[in-house]
């Protein structure tokens, strides 16, 4: 099995494939579904509730945001953390370390990787606690996945690295996790979404695309779009990354 966290600025979730699913069709993957307060949701916002203490995630997401209002409303909010699209703040310091310091909604600060950490281990829990039954137990459950944590291709080797110690810290072992880059997450999927149907001998074909095609990848992010020109070739993909535009 092969699981996926997407930490994104404005938006956050999991999903997974299982390796029968994926032999029989590569985009049949299985998704977070959130529940918004008024229908569902592939994803929610990436938006963290943190006890007085620092220490311990008390919601994340719609939850996150309703038992802060609800909080907020009693004038019980004041010594909590209330984190909102902190990625930004990862972005705008390159030079991230285990010391470095990150805002919440009022000004009070928290160690960046333990709020780093915080999400990713709610996330991988969340998880878990979804699939662990169809499996047979959670323990046996994570040692058979492959998980995938998908970065910014503009961030650097630093930042990259502080969210893999993210990640281990939250209890993904090194061996078994995997960073890759959005723009380069998105372009595999593209290679399998099916394009035309082609009729031979009386029967259909579903293809994707074909050696020699090229196409273009838009990554329309809370903060930042990127765009990324791809040809897809017998052997390999070559990618090339064309613009970040900042809104």
């Amino acid at each position: 099995m092969v699981a996926a966290i997407d930490f994104g600025t404005t938006f956050s979730s999991w999903a997974c494939s299982f390796t029968h699913n994926y032999e029989r069709d590569p985009t049949k993957i299985l998704v977070k579904e959130w529940n918004s307060g008024v229908g569902i949701s592939s994803k929610a916002p990436t938006t963290a509730l943190i006890r007085p203490d620092g220490e311990i995630l008390e919601a994340f997401g719609y939850e996150a945001e309703d038992k802060y209002a609800r909080l907020a409303e009693n004038n019980e909010h004041n010594d909590w953390y209330y984190f909102r699209r902190f990625k930004m703040s990862l972005f705008k310091d390159m030079n991230l370390t285990r010391e470095t310091t990150i805002k919440d909604e009022s000004g009070k600060r928290l160690p960046a990787m333990k709020v780093v950490c915080l999400v990713i281990r709610y996330l991988k829990a969340d998880l878990l606690n979804q699939y662990a039954s169809r499996i047979g137990g959670e323990r046996s459950f994570q040692n058979m996945i492959q998980w995938v944590l998908t970065v910014p291709a503009i961030w650097n080797d630093k930042a990259r690295r502080f969210m893999r110690e993210a990640a281990i810290q939250a209890g993904i072992s090194n061996d078994q996790l995997l960073i890759a880059l959005e723009p380069e997450a998105a372009s595999i999927y593209c290679r399998y979404i099916p394009l035309e149907i082609k009729s031979s001998d009386g029967g259909t074909t579903v293809v994707s695309f074909s050696p020699g095609t090229r196409y273009i990848v838009v990554d329309a992010g809370g903060k930042h779009t990127h765009t990324d020109t791809d040809t897809q070739t017998d052997k390999r993909e070559y990618m090339n990354v064309t613009g970040n535009i900042q809104r």
